[in-house]
């Protein structure tokens, strides 16, 4: 059975018998060690009703492409599902969507980079109908697809009429439709859909808190290649219109007693209880596509109070702990009670005149998303007090460090600060909290919340900020007080800095001056002495020396002219390495326009192909569980396209995708075992270690293999060869800089949230440092870059440096708002550094008022030049933009590299965002 990472919950509402101080001492001791489950990356849902779809009476969409606040808003909140369905789906239904109502849906889904489940009628309707709309959606938008459900809730289809039907008018005495008529009724529909859409993927049986009817549907239906996922509903509080008090049901939703009448966690255990087991051991994910805390829109005064907040970050956390898929809140400003469409008191955030006032459930959600990206760590608390407080530690993807977050439920007369003292050992010198809080601590507080001591705007901007604690004590303790009615995400860290005021200043070392200190004066001597110099530097004492290829073979196992509705080529390549036993295969996926040699983006993915781009054609291959060693076929939530490809739109735009999934040439592990296993293996003799102390890393590696990738698209006649671009994110954007630098066959590079040790400047001393990557990833690197994890003064180079090598060729940096850890402006910088050397040949980086000599080596100076706001991009010789966002590819991130290999290969100048500046001149490979 799947191994479950538990949250720590502490305590109980009121306890008889126990003193009320206003502090209580709390100890908890996070294992970092030792992560566990991952938390879904698209666990943050939303759902709505499917009348939301239809336009106004003004003709106007709720969602539409255009919808810029409401698109930010999910992205701030980190929504990344979308639920369509509700009563007005299927039971109370009014209207279909027509086509243009789609096409405005979707569009709206694509730039918010969600992916969609759709609920089809099934009470009282047509299986033709459903396939009509199946047909539609899956033909124009099935990479915005996640699943379709039949039937909203079938378990409480009514016995009255719609026109009879109201809000009261609902539960077991009113509600009748056995389970043996649904599974009937569900085949009925299904096979008429699957035959007309047979890449259908379906979800079921979306029935509220009823785990029987998970149970049968799964045994009916689950072993169905369509049925993809199970879902469940819950609104753990009941009625909304039937909470005594106000006060009763904010205590009901903030309550960790399962002894209490109403209680929600005992309403959470016994929904898991009734169907998680079975569904884990089918090898089935599960999600609670609609989910609030009380149903019928909610309860007055207790829905829409900050006590919904903190109940939603608990609510988040429990499901993920449990291991669920993901959530989706039902919200919007109206849903139905009964037949008819009521204000919504349970609501996110509802609309304005000039964007959305966002409620407090918005900042438990946004809370979540601040602490969650990462895997579950053990945790364990001693709460003498019986503290009523839930804690949840995850260990972060992007920087490896703990995240912890504090809920602390107490409220009311008696309600007590909890005094925390945390601890995850001594390795973590610096710790960050950022708190969510309601006015006074007030519970009932419908207004006013604010997260890290900011709200967020109408607009969907939130400038909440982390704030620093005090050093911890000499056993790697820190102290955080929490008052009651309050949350707090943790950050701990080795030695992070993200204050501005305490970066330092430094000198970078010059890249114009050779080492016998000589000046560089033209283009020439870069290429000849100094570019060599810098080059073997970092094979030396950087990334390690990567070997020449070894003999290969080129395996095209497939030629599909036809691909995406006949609008690509799709290709199928293994590239293996004989006379090598048991060698590493790389697996090739390229699409390429139909009409060709077309420029290509050869991109290296964290997942597989299959992955990429939503095409059941492409072959699903085992991927490496970085845990436990093991290579395996992908779990089903784990096939899903990931929102960071766009194929289509670049094969629309002429261009063509190669894909290849970085385990393929080498396992990324976590006990940096994977040299074993990938193409470094192909050069050791038996019993033979990769010990020499410049001897290439895991980037090395993994650059290595997009060189023959490269020496595969050389000989592809539907390629360009001479305009490949090269592209990988984080490590791997790491390695797509490193690539570049070796390969100048690359003749464009786009590097995003590189970070330490890719294009942001280690000198700098904000957020991820040479010292922590030493620590945490020293199988990235050769041996001798551990000389330099606290003596970064005398690495011989800088990222400005390694920007360098780049040159003249065009390079494009990529990064995100909220990847402090990556630090952004220090990648900015780095492309102010670099100028003199793109200047050599005519180029121009990401400024262009530039002081003459050398003074761009001094920190004082770079940081004198303010960085681009989010979200404008800068488009030079070197290209620079900040998402707004985190450390990611986002959809909208495309549109920019496709604007900038326009600009480059083709003199195109984009005119869609309001500062890009093109380059004087486009610099030839």
């Amino acid at each position: 059975m799947k191994k479950l990472f538990v949250p720590v919950l502490a305590g109980v509402f009121f306890l008889a018998g126990v003193s009320r101080s206003a502090e209580s001492p709390v100890t908890v001791s996070v294992d970092a060690k030792n992560p566990g489950a991952a938390i879904p990356t698209d666990f943050a849902g939303l759902s709505f009703e499917v009348s939301q779809l239809l336009p106004n009476e003004n003709s106007v969409h709720y969602f539409r492409p255009d919808n810029k606040p409401l698109i930010n808003l999910f992205h701030t909140l980190g929504i990344k599902s979308l639920r369509i369905g509700g009563n007005t789906s299927d039971r109370d239904f009014r209207r279909l969507p027509s086509n243009d109502d789609l096409d405005s849906f979707f569009g709206f889904a694509k730039a918010a980079d969600v992916k969609v489940i759709y609920c089809l009628r099934l009470h009282n309707g047509d299986p033709q109908t459903d396939v009509q709309t199946v047909k539609y959606i899956m033909s124009h938008y099935a990479d915005e697809m996640d699943c379709f459900s039949i039937g909203q809730e079938p378990s409480a289809y009514p016995r009255m009429t719609n026109a009879t039907r109201s809000a009261e008018g609902m539960g077991a005495d009113f509600e009748k439709y056995s389970y043996a008529d649904y599974a009937k009724d569900w085949k009925k529909f299904a096979d008429v859909i699957v035959a007309a859409v047979p890449n259908i993927r379906f979800c079921g049986p979306s029935v509220h808190n009823n785990g029987m009817w998970a149970e049968k549907f799964m045994d009916d239906f689950g072993k169905s290649n369509h049925v993809v996922l199970i879902t469940e509903h819950l609104y753990p509080g009941g009625a909304g219109g039937k909470v005594p008090t106000p006060q009763i049901g904010r205590d009901r939703m903030l309550s960790n007693d399962s002894a209490m009448t109403n209680s929600f966690p005992k309403a959470y255990q016994k929904l898991y209880d009734s169907f998680v087991p079975m569904a884990i051991s089918n090898g089935l994910p599960y999600r609670l596509e609609e989910v609030n805390n009380y149903f019928n829109g909610g309860a007055t005064n207790v829905s829409n109070t900050f006590a919904s907040a903190l109940w939603g970050l608990d609510f988040m956390y429990w499901w993920a702990a449990h291991g669920a898929a993901g959530l989706n809140f039902h919200t919007g400003d109206k849903v139905a009670a009964g037949y008819t469409l009521q204000p919504s008191k349970y609501t996110a955030f509802f609309s304005t005149t000039n964007g959305y006032l966002i409620r407090p459930l918005g900042y438990g959600i946004k809370a979540f998303d601040l602490g969650s990206h990462g895997r579950f760590v053990p945790s364990a608390i001693t709460n003498s007090d019986n503290l009523n407080l839930a804690t949840y530690a995850v260990l972060g993807d992007e920087d490896n460090y703990p995240y912890v977050t504090l809920i602390n439920k107490e409220h009311g007369a008696d309600a007590r600060t909890a005094t925390v003292t945390l601890s995850a050992g001594r390795a973590y010198k610096k710790g960050q909290a950022i708190f969510l809080a309601a006015p006074n601590g007030d519970i009932s507080a419908t207004s006013g919340a604010t997260l890290g001591g900011a709200n967020i705007g109408n607009d969907a901007a939130w400038n909440g900020s982390w704030s620093a604690l005090n050093d911890p004590s000499t056993n790697g303790e820190f102290v955080v007080k929490i008052p009651p009615a309050t949350a707090v995400i943790v950050r701990l860290a080795e030695n992070a800095n993200y204050d501005e005021k305490k970066v330092g200043s430094y000198i970078l070392p010059d890249p114009l001056v050779l080492q016998n200190g000589e000046p560089v004066r033209d283009a020439k001597m870069w290429i000849e002495q100094r570019r060599p110099e810098i080059l073997k530097l970092y094979q030396d004492d950087i990334y390690g020396h990567s070997p020449k290829p070894p003999q290969m073979n080129f395996d095209i196992l497939e030629v599909n002219r036809q691909a995406l509705d006949g609008r690509a080529v799709r290709k199928q390549v293994n590239i293996s390495f004989p006379g090598h036993a048991d060698s590493p295969v790389l697996h090739v996926l390229m699409y390429t326009p139909a009409q060709g040699p077309v420029p290509v983006f050869l991109c290296l993915s964290f997942s597989g192909n299959s992955r990429i781009v939503d095409d059941p054609a492409v072959d699903v291959a085992e991927v490496w569980n970085r845990k436990t060693d093991v290579k395996e076929m992908p779990k089903a939530e784990e096939r899903t396209v990931s929102h960071s490809w766009k194929v289509e739109d670049a094969i629309a735009r002429g261009y063509g995708v190669a894909a290849i999934y970085y385990g393929d040439i080498e396992p990324d592990l976590d006990d940096g075992t994977g040299w074993k296993y990938g193409v470094r293996s192909l050069y050791l003799k038996p019993g033979e270690t990769n010990n020499a102390s410049d001897s290439w890393g895991a980037i090395s590696a993994w650059a290595w293999g997009a060189s023959r990738v490269m020496d595969y698209l050389e000989t592809d006649k539907d390629v360009d060869a001479n305009r490949v671009i090269m592209l990988g994110q984080s490590r791997l954007g790491k390695t797509a800089l490193w690539a570049g630098a070796q390969d100048t066959r690359f003749a464009m590079v786009i590097a995003s949230c590189s970070g330490e040790m890719g294009a942001s400047l280690s000198r700098r001393d904000y957020g991820e440092t040479v010292t922590s990557m030493s620590k945490s990833f020293p199988q990235q690197f050769c041996r001798n870059f551990l000389r330099y994890s606290n003596n970064i003064s005398e690495m011989p180079v800088d990222s400005h440096m390694l920007v360098s090598l780049i040159a003249p060729r065009p390079l494009y940096l990529n990064t995100g708002s909220e990847d402090r850890w990556g630090d952004p402006r220090g990648e900015f910088e780095a492309g102010i550094a670099a100028a003199p050397v793109y200047q050599l040949f005519g180029g121009q980086s990401v400024v262009t008022n530039l002081p003459p000599g050398g003074s761009l080596l001094h920190s004082d100076v770079l940081e004198s030049f303010p960085p681009p706001p989010p979200d404008v991009p800068v488009m030079r010789d070197i290209g620079f933009q900040t998402h707004t966002g985190k450390h990611d590819i986002l959809p909208e991130d495309w549109d920019r590299f496709l604007d900038f290999a326009d600009l480059h290969f083709y003199g195109k100048q984009p005119h869609q965002y309001p500062a890009v500046q093109a380059a004087d001149r486009n610099p030839q490979n």
